[in-house]
């Protein structure tokens, strides 16, 4: 009796333990950024976003998901990615082109230097310089990448589907006389509407 009921907690054990390591696998989240040499890394446990975002090509509705912030006594950071909200225009190879993927140094929501519209697949990287309380924007002249590196179905309901977004970007901001690189790696979960 006695090795019944540790078999019976053995098995409950390990039930637990690999519904827990699937969830990991599929919803750990995460930004992992370095900002002038140093590396920041957050782990990422649920989501904002804001929906009707301006769309540059009036080809869907945009939704922004906002991925994290990273904030010290010098500088504060936002990074955002935005997608198509419906599952028809996600799920639309021709529309929903990753390798059309974007880096942005402004998005709607702050409204920087000009006004300001998106499109899919963008991941836009806020600058804010706190002492001063001025934006920083890519450094003229030089290169910025985002490139999607996965994009996964991981589940549905009745109203929605989630994918696993996996990326990672590259950038030099101008803040002030100062050059600040800025590159790191991402996973999310965005949640597209049925």
């Amino acid at each position: 009796m006695k090795k019944l009921l540790f078999l019976a907690i053995t098995a409950i054990i390990f039930s637990g333990c690999s519904s827990n390591s699937t969830n990991e696998t599929t919803t750990n989240e995460y930004l992992k950024i370095n900002i002038s040499g140093v590396e920041y890394y957050n782990d990422l446990s649920s989501f904002i976003g804001y929906q009707d975002i301006p769309n540059c090509l009036d080809n869907g509705v945009l939704f922004s998901h906002g991925v994290s912030q990273v904030e010290n006594s010098t500088f504060f950071v936002e990074c955002d990615f935005t997608h198509f909200q419906n599952a028809t225009d996600f799920e639309n190879e021709q529309k929903n082109v990753i390798t059309n993927a974007k880096l942005k140094d402004d998005n709607s929501l702050y409204g920087g230097l000009n006004s300001v519209c998106e499109l899919n697949n963008d991941f836009t990287i806020i600058f804010e310089n706190k002492p001063s309380y001025q934006r920083a924007y890519f450094k003229p002249g030089t290169t910025q990448t985002h490139n999607i590196t996965s994009k996964t179905f991981i589940s549905e309901d009745a109203t929605s589907k989630l994918y696993k977004i996996e990326g990672n970007f590259n950038s030099i901001f101008k803040n002030g006389n100062t050059d600040v690189p800025i590159f790191g790696d991402y996973r999310i979960v965005v949640e597209v509407l049925k």
